[in-house]
């Protein structure tokens, strides 16, 4: 499958399955474990990386520090796998969620999210990105 091709399929399904659905999302990103942006919406694609610190390319890196980290405590702490992480600040939160063995799902939200409906959907949309990598050979 083409890059370009599952790329825009990818961002897509953040669009319609996410943005559409919670309202209050910021952005999202579908990354790999070691921080390279797969997809995102609104697209990253030509943005320069330094421009702004809360562009796809920022975003990446740090959820896929945050996702790694988690993966290293859990498998210390011996409580399994990571479902999810949840990071809240005072203007806003940023959930990311495994999307399979090799990638990520970072969604920044607004405060005034309903975090149980937002994780849940995120979560959902997560299974669907792994699943979609996996058949498309990451």
């Amino acid at each position: 499958m083409a890059t370009k091709y599952r790329e825009e399929q990818l961002e897509r399904m953040l669009r319609e399955e996410i943005h559409e659905r919670i309202e209050g999302v910021r952005g999202s990103v579908v990354i790999t474990t070691n921080g390279l942006v797969v997809a995102s919406y609104p697209s990253v694609r030509g943005q320069d990386p330094q421009a702004d610190p809360a562009s796809g390319h920022w975003v990446a890196a740090l959820a896929a520090e945050i996702i790694s980290q988690s993966r290293k405590a859990f498998g210390r702490l011996a409580q399994g796998r990571v479902r999810r992480v949840l990071v809240e600040g005072e203007t806003g939160s940023m959930i990311v969620v495994p999307a399979g063995d090799h990638a990520a799902l970072a969604v920044m939200i607004a405060p005034e999210v309903k975090l149980g409906l937002a994780m849940f959907q995120i979560g959902q949309v997560a299974e669907r990105v792994g699943t979609f990598l996996v058949r498309a050979g990451r």
